[in-house]
């Protein structure tokens, strides 16, 4: 219980009494991560990268068991950094406000590099992708990406709109608001869409996918010496073309707790590691109402534990909370920059996301059109990057929409 000791201005008793009501770290049974000396590939290629443990079960050594419990802990601050988990003793999954959201949309635009043979190898920009994502903290939302096409036979160029919609277990796709559902479309879908929610809302959208992550070495790297997690959850998410993972070694930065890169054996070649790097984060004030809906969570959560802890312990919670209401965050922190490339070289996609608001996402936004018999339009598209002239002055269609409460979160670079 060394992390929540950590806690010292939580009243001992408090810290005891969630620490019976914590639920317990599910934990692995199979073998232990890789030594800390092997290769970053040989921490990877484990039973984690499948899923699969095939092995006998087995008790686990206290060093296991003390890189579960150092996992747990870190990726607890990891929350309480990002501003979606209340500053609060117990484990990671206490107060976790991520599934309160309402709704969170942001611009971005996607950049995809290639290097040229030839004198000094130089990088050529292949192409650039205007996205927008508007989502909750449910996984359900959509991502609208802005496409150049040819629009008749004498090869004039003109715009397309293609959105990608996650509603629970339902996808689609429409172009130019017309859906399909044919199985392949649906599947890129699914894959660019959840792909996006999972490494453009990180860490947040990782609450959602069971994570476990458990502690594997320190290791320099340039100037900084990093925390190496190995980080799993429960599906793969595609990182770039084709490339899907869903067990990462996770370097933390022990300062500030981002995770601030992950790395991920590419599935068609071994010897290659993808390498999600994230460089730069925003800072988004959380809006009266949305932090109203995370008090309510605090509320919802004491309540549970209240038949574990006695109704005693549970009230001098909440007065405690009530006394210091700064363990509510008052604002979340996300990802505003993040490149992907591999160890093989010769392509990069880089990421750059603005304009983040917190605002609810429409409910017609999910609903299916052969259902509502209703084709959406999205109220925003992604203009930040490339605003119409006469708008330079005031700021992009997609500021002015937002109802002026949240301004584009401020750089946290």
């Amino acid at each position: 219980m060394s992390s929540l000791i950590a806690h010292s201005s939580v009243p001992a008793v408090l810290v005891a009494c969630l620490a019976l009501a914590s639920t317990p770290f599910a934990t692995d049974t199979g073998s232990p991560g890789a030594d800390p000396a092997a290769p970053r590939a040989a921490d990877l290629q484990d039973r984690d990268a499948s899923g699969d443990d095939e092995g006998p079960e087995r008790a686990l050594t206290d060093e296991e068991l003390a890189s579960i419990e150092k996992g747990r802990d870190t990726f607890r601050d990891i929350l309480v950094a990002a501003g979606i988990r209340a500053d609060l003793p117990g484990d990671w999954r206490n107060f976790v406000f991520w599934r309160d959201v309402a709704g969170v949309r942001y611009d971005e635009l996607e950049t995809y590099s290639t290097k040229l043979k030839g004198p000094g190898n130089p990088w050529r920009i292949n192409h650039l992708l205007p996205r927008f994502l508007f989502a909750d903290g449910r996984g359900r939302g959509y991502l609208l990406q802005e496409l150049v096409v040819r629009v008749d036979d004498e090869g004039t160029l003109g715009p397309q709109f293609k959105r990608e919609v996650g509603a629970g277990d339902i996808y689609w796709y429409e172009v130019d608001g017309k859906y399909d559902r044919n199985e392949e479309g649906v599947m890129a879908a699914q894959r660019s869409y959840l792909g996006e929610y999972f490494y453009g809302l990180f860490p947040h959208a990782t609450t959602l996918f069971d994570p476990q992550i458990r502690y594997l070495r320190d290791e320099r790297s340039g100037n900084r010496t990093y925390e190496v997690y190995r980080f799993v959850v429960s599906a793969p998410f595609e990182a770039q073309y084709g490339h899907f993972a869903r067990s990462f070694n996770a370097f933390v930065n022990p300062r500030t707790k981002r995770i601030e890169q992950l790395q991920f054996i590419d599935p068609y070649n071994e010897k290659n590691t993808v390498v999600v790097k994230y460089t730069h984060w925003v800072r988004v004030d959380v809006p009266p109402e949305q932090r109203a809906a995370f008090e309510a969570r605090i509320e919802e959560d004491i309540a549970g534990f209240e038949g574990r802890i006695g109704k005693d312990s549970a009230d001098r919670l909440r007065e405690y909370v009530a006394a210091h209401p700064e363990v509510i965050p008052s604002y979340v922190v996300f990802p505003s920059r993040r490149i992907v490339f591999d160890s093989n070289g010769g392509h990069e996609r880089e990421f750059l996301s603005e304009d983040f608001h917190l605002e609810p996402l429409p409910p017609e936004a999910i609903e299916p059109p052969w259902q509502s018999g209703k084709s959406f339009t999205s109220p925003y598209r992604s203009d930040y990057f490339d605003p119409d002239p006469e708008e330079s002055e005031g700021g992009s269609r997609s500021e002015r929409g937002a109802g002026g409460s949240q301004g584009g979160g401020r750089s946290d670079g």
